[in-house]
């Protein structure tokens, strides 16, 4: 991985929208680590590491987004399917029992198209674990910083 310096990179949402995956990754490795190098010796350093561990926020809410919108499509694209597999399974039954005026319950037919869907919905789901664990890393630095804010207060009211 080549060392990526995180200030050259704007982190605004219009310019880091046309960052890709790998470069927000390197991003967060990046900030990550000089938030690590980061002590908390005075209040500045201290209140750096805040900024830091803010800007891997925004760069990991970038990723949620991203995330959100993948499974949504996805998911999408697994309904539409669904429904499409469901008329045309309903259809093929009507072809195979010709003259049969009682038909087989709706939820027949959903059963079969969802067996028939099953890789999208496979991958819709893989999509949704994907965005679970970005809004949990999300969450983990949401308590680094508060726990950074505890001690910054601590470190402001020992010197007053």
């Amino acid at each position: 991985m080549s060392d990526i310096k995180y200030k050259d990179y704007s982190l605004d949402p219009f310019t880091m929208s046309t960052y890709n995956e790998l470069t927000l990754s390197k991003l967060i490795v990046a900030m990550s680590k000089d938030a690590e190098l980061l002590t908390a010796d005075n209040s500045i350093e201290l209140a750096n590491k805040i900024v830091l561990l803010a800007d891997v926020q925004t760069v990991i809410i970038e990723l949620v987004g991203r995330s959100e919108n993948s499974y949504t499509t996805a998911r999408l694209e697994a309904q539409s399917a669904q429904a499409g597999r469901c008329k045309v399974r309903r259809d093929e039954w009507e072809l195979e029992h010709p003259g049969v005026t009682r038909y087989p319950a709706t939820a027949y037919f959903d059963d079969l198209a969802l067996l028939d869907t099953k890789e999208l919905w496979t991958a819709a789901n893989e999509t949704k674990t994907t965005m679970s664990r970005f809004k949990s890393f999300r969450d983990n630095y949401e308590t680094k910083i508060n726990a950074q804010k505890k001690l910054l207060a601590s470190l402001e009211m020992i010197r007053y």
